[in-house]
């Protein structure tokens, strides 16, 4: 039981890393704001030990992720996956912050005191923690990639003015989304 009791203790402190990197941003008032919002629903037993929870996220602040207000920032998890050169090169998203139009928005790519490289390290530790395979972590790094490269997409107006379609510079971007995604372009 006592194995059982530190087992969750540890699944619910290490949770908190993962749910800052793909839930918290710098703001203008605070570095590290909670945008989203989380319920936490823990199971004790009689002597008040815990057995077992779960997490539940709700009101997601999506917008973030294609922009934000002047001295803010993105997503942690943007800026955290940039600083491990091996996970970022292979998914072709080997450039500074300020190159990718999603995180150049709000023009403050860095915190002071803040170590993404060191929080990323946390972060994939919290991955392996509560259980998310490598498979499903490097789905959901290609994902997180496969963002930063739509923000990078231009379009360009069809022959018949009726739409739109992504620009030809734009089409070897377009192809490393698809390859990230597992899809077609």
């Amino acid at each position: 039981l006592a194995k059982s009791v530190e087992r969750v203790k540890n699944l619910l402190i290490q949770s908190n890393p993962l749910l800052e990197a793909f839930g918290n941003a710098k703001t203008n008032r605070n570095d590290n704001s909670s945008r989203f919002g989380k319920y936490m629903d823990i199971n004790f037993d009689f002597r008040g030990r815990p057995l077992g929870g779960h997490i539940s996220t709700y009101l997601l602040e999506k917008a973030r992720v294609v922009g934000q207000q002047s001295g803010e920032r993105n997503f942690h998890i943007f800026y955290q996956m940039l600083t491990d050169s091996g996970m970022s090169s292979s998914r072709g998203i080997d450039q500074p912050a300020t190159a990718y139009n999603y995180l150049k928005l709000g023009d403050n790519g860095k915190i002071a005191g803040l170590d993404d490289k060191e929080n990323f390290s946390q972060t994939v530790t919290a991955m392996k923690a509560i259980g998310l395979s490598s498979e499903d972590q490097a789905a959901l790094f290609d994902l997180v990639a496969a963002i930063l490269h739509i923000g990078q997409l231009t379009f360009e107006a069809t022959a018949n003015g009726q739409g739109s379609t992504v620009s030809a510079p734009s089409k070897p971007i377009l192809d490393q989304v698809a390859k990230l995604l597992k899809t077609n372009p």
